[in-house]
């Protein structure tokens, strides 16, 4: 069982308190903080959290890794033979004994602020103003007795801009963020996971949401097409939106045989939807995000 994580000139140990061992390869240490709390601030009985990651996947954007918090208890000091250092060669500086910078423990349930909602929780990894934002999945306890957190990322890794914190109508009342962002974590999964076809479908489908909750009542329970026709006239955005979604809904119309088939019995010859047109959809949702100040980047 690991009873402590410990960091010593920029090394990585862990050990049960009367013997440790190096980690080699180094492990990715991250700052962890809690979603919505101030940079510095740590959750009660949960001081300084670590993150060490053990994978990460870009494609799934799921990152898998375990917790540690400080302890740092001052009487562990250990004789230098009890310190198994390799391959960083013999320990150096080492005088009447070995003892860490610092001392982490596994983090235990009990250390969250709310223990009943751990796999809704959302984590802010990395030094402020540099951090990623990451759900917390899935938890399970492994064989040495440490938790194991898979998260996933919050952020569509640079393929949408991230949403800001205000969303307004076009009249200026306010839009739940909720199903704007749950369209946005469809597509953002489709775009990371997905074949162009499916992906420009989920595009189409963002931009509707999108196009809806902004224009207002008139555009309820309408196709894209027809949200695109409820676009006032005056506004200065029509332009804009318009072209952006209508290209969108023209992409997803070239991902069907029937209609690929229906314009060349016109003589029209549609190409096939390719993944570089699947990526203009994406951006163009992004656009329409920016267009209508509702990304925050």
């Amino acid at each position: 069982m690991i009873s402590y994580f410990a960091l010593r000139r920029d090394l990585a140990y862990e050990g049960d308190g009367n013997f440790f061992r190096a980690i080699h390869p180094t492990p990715v240490l991250t700052r962890a903080t809690w979603a919505g709390s101030p940079p510095s601030h740590d959750a009660p009985g949960c001081p300084s959290p670590l993150f060490r990651e053990d994978s990460f996947d870009p494609v799934t954007r799921i990152r898998r890794g375990r917790l540690y918090v400080l302890t740092n208890p001052s009487s562990l000091i250990l004789s230098p033979d009890r310190v198994h250092n390799y391959p960083y060669g013999p320990h150096i500086g080492v005088g009447g004994g070995w003892q860490a910078d610092d001392y982490y423990r596994p983090a235990r349930i009990g250390d969250f602020p709310d223990a009943q909602r751990i796999e809704s929780m959302e984590l802010v990894l990395g030094e402020a103003p540099d951090t990623t934002l990451w759900r917390i999945v899935a938890v399970e306890r492994i064989s040495s007795g440490e938790l194991l957190f898979t998260l996933r990322a919050r952020s569509s890794l640079g393929a949408l801009p991230i949403l800001a914190d205000t969303l307004l109508a076009r009249d200026g009342s306010p839009v739940a963020a909720a199903r704007i962002q749950e369209a946005l974590d469809q597509l953002t999964d489709a775009f990371h996971r997905q074949q162009p076809v499916p992906v420009a479908d989920v595009c189409r489908e963002t931009a509707r949401v999108i196009l809806a909750a902004w224009t207002g009542t008139a555009a309820n329970a309408k196709d894209l097409k027809d949200v695109i026709k409820k676009i006032p006239d005056d506004s200065d955005k029509r332009e804009g939106l318009t072209g952006a979604a209508t290209v969108i809904n023209r992409l997803h119309a070239r991902g069907k045989s029937s209609e690929r088939e229906r314009q060349a019995a016109k003589g029209k010859d549609l190409q096939p939807v390719c993944m570089e047109d699947a990526e203009a959809s994406v951006q163009l949702v992004g656009f329409l995000l920016r267009d209508i100040g509702w990304g925050a980047t």
